[in-house]
Formats: structure tokens, sequence, C-alpha cells
């Protein structure tokens, strides 16, 4: 007979003020369930907590027909809904609570003989995972930004991983009246682990340290407990909630997860809202002495020696110290600044004399006009009747500069000493014509 076994643990992190998430994990119920809510002061932890009892009571009601599991995946997905009226009513009755939601992501068994299967369920950002073979992988498909945007082509996943905007969800529960959810059944394939988890663990450790992490303990509460102190230690920016199954084949050990299952301090309350966690967490491990690092059982047992062992088989490269370059001397100094200045000054003055030089001297002969004008001397020139007046100064910008051509005789400066007026012309004889008669 197919079993499944598993832990949760949930942790505030090191910034916020309130634990928004929960989580389920109920293997006699063959349930586990991982919710992030948001939404104003309160609304993101009644959120959660809402759509993760309401799933609850659902499945109980149903109830399995013999054994864990849950009869249908349809009845899984039909809880996920009743969860999302539940939280979407409070939050219209509720002004304090109004547009409060929360993700959710689950997994069920269904069924408990040969022909067991998995219902797994998703609605936001919170993700589940399969280890299968040392081989980590992700179920799930995030519904936000993001990840539109990488399915677009325009992110890549790694741009995606550190994108500002990455927690901004397209679909969650109880923000509007209906939901889609995205739902599959999977094979129960015996020594299978599946990992349940908000963002507040995969915004902070990376994916190969959580393969590496889930494959060294074998203890699904105590791997749970590492993946969160990781998340702590790489920030805590966030909630953070793990939920750790495992699939068995035939009765098995129950493990820890079965052995509290009865125990009423199984169910906490934290902040005020309900984090249903199977098995409570343990006192931690105390702190190790300084300088005490390197082998487990010096770390003693716990968290502490489970952060160690992650980082022992994927650790993260230490950058090598580079040496740094001898300072070079700045570029620009005052010498340098007061030269260009002067030597600017110098052009200057130098522009100036050159205009003043070359605007010639008052007493200087005048050059000889460069355009084809009549030069003018003493004696007042004449222009024949109809002939146009001569252009005088310089041509206007986009005119001719050639002299007007007139129709009257040429007319010629008279020299300086006195000349004999020219020789007039004899007076022409009409031709075919007599004298006058006397």
């Amino acid at each position: 007979m197919t079993r499944l076994t598993g832990a949760a643990h949930s942790d505030i992190g090191q910034v916020r003020a309130v634990n928004q998430d929960s989580a389920v994990a109920e293997p006699g119920m063959g349930l586990f369930v991982v919710a992030d809510g948001m939404g104003g002061h309160l609304g993101g932890e009644v959120a959660s907590a809402l759509a993760v009892e309401t799933l609850l009571s659902a499945i109980r009601a149903a109830g399995p027909s013999a054994g864990p599991g849950i009869d249908s995946t349809e009845s899984l997905v039909d809880a996920v809904l009743g969860a999302n009226e539940r939280v979407f009513d409070e939050g219209r009755s509720n002004a304090e609570l109004q547009g409060m939601g929360t993700t959710l992501c689950a997994l069920a068994l269904v069924g408990s003989g040969p022909d067991a299967r998995l219902a797994v369920v998703n609605v936001g950002d919170s993700r589940i995972y399969l280890l299968r073979d040392g081989e980590l992988e992700q179920l799930t498909e995030d519904h936000s930004l993001v990840q539109e945007l990488v399915r677009q082509g325009q992110l890549t996943p790694e741009e995606a991983a550190s994108h500002p905007m990455r927690n901004v969800v397209t679909r969650v529960i109880g923000v509007e009246g209906d939901v889609e959810v995205d739902w599959w059944e999977r094979p129960a394939d015996p020594g299978d682990r599946y990992l349940l988890c908000s963002d507040g663990l995969f915004n902070e450790v990376t994916e190969s340290r959580i393969a590496a992490t889930l494959r060294a303990l074998a203890d699904p509460g105590e791997a749970a407990r590492t993946l969160v102190a990781l998340a702590n230690d790489g920030g805590g920016r966030d909630n953070i909630t793990c939920v750790v199954v495992d699939v068995h084949d035939g009765d098995g050990l129950a493990g820890p997860v079965d052995q509290t299952a009865a125990d009423p301090a199984a169910v906490a309350t934290r902040a005020g809202a309900v984090t249903l966690i199977s098995t409570p967490a343990p006192a931690p491990a105390p702190a190790p002495e300084v300088g005490i690092t390197g082998a487990l059982p010096a770390l003693g047992p716990g968290p502490t020696a489970a952060v160690a062992l992650a980082a022992e088989l994927d650790p993260v490269p230490v950058p090598v110290p580079v040496a740094a370059a001898p300072a070079r001397p700045p570029l620009v100094t005052g010498r340098v600044v007061a030269f260009v200045l002067l030597v600017g000054a110098v052009l200057a003055v130098a522009v100036v004399a050159v205009r003043v030089l070359g605007g010639g001297d008052a007493t200087a002969p005048a050059r000889p006009a460069t355009t084809a004008l009549v030069a003018t001397s003493a004696v007042p020139a004449t222009t024949a009747p109809g002939a146009s007046a001569p252009v005088t100064g310089r041509p206007t910008p986009g005119t001719a500069t050639s002299a007007p051509v007139t129709s009257g005789p040429p007319v010629t400066a008279s020299p300086a000493s006195p000349a004999a007026s020219p020789t007039p012309p004899a007076a022409a004889t009409p031709s075919n014509s007599s004298a006058p008669s006397t």
C-alpha cells in the first residue's frame, strides 16, 4: 500500500513583522498544503489561514473510501475553489480585509491501492518540486509577472530570479469570485521526494543547494528545518515555509510525522494566523563554538549541522581575491587646467589682434574694386538716356556681382591734365537728296 510521510516547517524570516504563510502536513489523510498570504496589515495571514482551513475541512468532509488518500483529483480542485470563495466573501464583508489573497499549492494521495496516484494543484507562485534519482525538477508554473515575461521571451530565467517585480503575482486565491486552478496527476512512485514551499525559500536559496539538502537529509522534518535555516542565512527577506513529502511502498516507517499527528501541539498559532504544522519544531541546536567547523559530529544534530552539511555538498564558490592595481595619478590636475586656460587666453588675444590689424589703415591707398564697375574721377560721369544707374557698394548676398549692362555710349574718365575734346564726327549727308534751290 502506498503511503506518504512528511513534515512542515515555517518561519517569519529576518525582516517581516508577521508570518503570513500557512501550511498543512497530514500524512494520515495524504494531504500537504502551502499557502502564502498577501494584502494589508492582517489580510495576508487571514487569507492563507482561511484557505488552508477551508480546504482541509472540505477534504475531511468528503472522506476517503478506505485508508489514507482522497477519492479523486476533482475533489481536491473543488476544495481549492471552495477556499477561493470563502476568502473572497470574507474580503468583501470586512473592509479591513478587502483585496486580501493567498497563493496555494497542494499535494494529495488519490487512492491507496496499486493504482494510487498523486494529485497536484497550484494557484500563484508557491512551488512544488520533485526530487527523483537525485535530480530536482520544478513541477508547478509560477503565476507571476516575471514568468509571463519569460514565456514571452522578454526575460531570461536568470534575469527573472533577480527582477524587482518578481513578487508580483497574476493569479491568487480570494481576489476574485472565481479562479483558474492548475491541476494534474502523477504516478506515486516509491522513493520520490516532493518539496512544497513559498517564495521565501527559492528567492534566497539556489536550486542546487535545495537539491543537495534534500539528497543529504533522509528525515523530512530535518530537511524542512534545514531549508528554512538556509533561507534565513541567505537574508530571510520574506516568510519561509517548507513541506517535505516522501513516497513509500508498503506500510514502511511512519516517521516522526505520524508519531505526533494526534498531538494537540501539532496545530500551532503564529501571530494570530493559524499555521497548521503536523510536527512541532524541535528546540534549536546550541550555536557552535567559535572556530569549530567542518565535520558534522563536531556541530551536533539539528539545523546548524544540516546547514554545514548542505554547504559541504554544494559549496558556494568563494571569490579569489585579486591584487589591487597600483593607483594611477589623476589625468586632470590643477596644473593641466591652468595651462589649458592660459593657452585659451593667448589664442583669444591673438584672434583679436588679427582682426584689428586686418581692418587696414585709414591713410593706406584703397584697394581696387573687384567688381566690373566703371571707375569714377573728378569729371562726373554721364549716362545715356534709358541706361541703368551703376551698382555701388557690396553686393547683397544671393545677388549677381557683375555690373549692369547700359545702352548708352561708354563713359571715359578725363585725365588730370587738360586734353582736347574728341573731334566730332562729320555730319552725314543724307543720300539721294538734292541741294536746296535758290
